[in-house]
């Protein structure tokens, strides 16, 4: 739509392999639905080292050259909770090439550097629309999860987040007067980066 910003989780800078982060919603009310989708938009390019590219270790510091390519990967998985987050259910989950949306991006000089993601046009973006019918059963009151792991592979983006009861055809709202009352964001109002 008409808005410019999005989520983001920087994992193409974090030095911590297998690092999370979690996005979860507000409490949501399904009472006089029997058939909901989760829909949203993402954007992810797994990181490929060139030949003789130093590669970051998973479990240390140090960088490695190795004498032919790799790539590092992320994951992100979708899960929702009926018990107020005291456990959580996997609905869908993607990692590496599975996860992206667009050509790797590519790290080739001396230092490592070069191939952050941006997500920069619409052609990065993919949408992905999740049934949650039958993962929630009779439960009409649950919280959704985006859970992501770093893997010392790129940056991953995350908008225009919705739900839809499936037997009404709707334009896809957002979430973001829920968000504004359940969420703090410093520094507001803030130009770049902001943590949650």
């Amino acid at each position: 739509g008409t808005q410019t910003g999005c989520v983001s989780v920087g994992y193409y800078s974090y030095s911590k392999y297998f690092e999370e982060d979690g996005l979860i919603s507000p409490q949501i009310d399904r009472t006089g639905t029997d058939s909901l989708a989760l829909i949203f938009d993402y954007s992810y390019a797994n990181l490929l080292y060139q030949d003789n590219t130093p590669k970051p270790q998973p479990g240390s510091f140090t960088s490695t050259r190795y004498a032919s390519a790799f790539t590092y990967s992320d994951t992100l998985d979708v899960r929702i909770s009926t018990d107020c987050g005291a456990s959580w259910k996997s609905v869908w989950r993607k990692g590496g090439d599975e996860l992206r949306t667009t050509r790797r991006a590519e790290r080739s000089n001396d230092f490592g550097e070069g191939g952050e993601h941006t997500a920069a046009t619409a052609e990065d973006w993919g949408t992905e629309e999740i049934d949650l019918t039958v993962p929630l059963g009779s439960e009409n009151s649950f919280l959704i999860k985006f859970n992501g792991k770093g893997g010392f592979g790129n940056n991953l983006y995350l908008d225009n987040i919705s739900i839809r009861d499936t037997n009404v055809i709707v334009n896809r709202p957002n979430w973001a007067s829920a968000f504004e009352r359940d969420l703090n964001v410093a520094p507001n109002p803030a130009a770049g980066k902001t943590y949650v």
